[in-house]
């Protein structure tokens, strides 16, 4: 059973200032298979506050070491790809040989494409008299729903590193221990803190 007691702000793993736990439950067997703590304002108001302070320097870092990051949590997935796909089998009850290639190995291919596209951030074209260029755009915050949940969030969070994004992330009740073992992941490759926040 997977019991979180912490919410990944700012680089580390902190307390939560609200008191409440979720308890996930697994539903082809109806058992509980884990829990996580439930933030509060507070722990919103400072994982925004971690994206933010990031956001300037994050935003600046080159293209190529944000691909970097994001190569490296792809290799950190494949890694950890048997153990991902138990942990969601178990809060979405999906059977583990379906989820290995729907809900992990597709987000793999995922960020792997936005390694490839995250040199596209530093282009600039010209449009008849204009300029396009590419900015980030801050702090952006994440509400995934419980279906697809490890491929829901890449979606999001591959392009928003890729782009230079700070983020916010609120699984669903449902389903979200896969969120606390990726953030595992990225505090193992060594994202700069308050990039990615849980």
């Amino acid at each position: 059973m997977l019991n979180h007691k912490a919410l990944f702000i700012d680089g580390r793993w902190q307390k939560p200032s609200g008191q409440g736990i979720a308890e996930v439950i697994n539903p082809a067997t109806e058992e509980v298979c884990g829990s996580v703590p439930l933030g509060d304002e507070l722990d919103v108001e400072n994982a925004v506050a971690a994206a933010r302070r990031a956001f300037d320097s994050w935003s600046r870092t080159p293209s190529s070491v944000r691909a970097g990051y994001i190569r490296a949590l792809a290799e950190q997935l494949r890694k950890r790809a048997d153990e991902m796909a138990a942990v969601i089998t178990s809060e979405l009850g999906m059977p583990v040989q379906w989820c290995r290639s729907v809900q992990v190995d597709g987000p793999i291919a995922g960020l792997e494409q936005y390694v490839e596209l995250a040199h596209l951030m530093d282009e600039v074209r010209e449009v008849g008299n204009s300029l396009v260029i590419r900015e980030a755009v801050g702090v952006c915050a994440f509400i995934n729903p419980w279906n697809y949940p490890l491929h829901q969030l890449i979606g999001k969070l591959a392009p928003a590193l890729a782009a230079g994004c700070t983020v916010v992330v609120k699984p669903s009740q449902e389903t979200p221990l896969h969120a606390f073992l990726l953030a595992q992941m990225i505090e193992d490759i060594g994202l700069p803190a308050g990039v990615f926040n849980l």
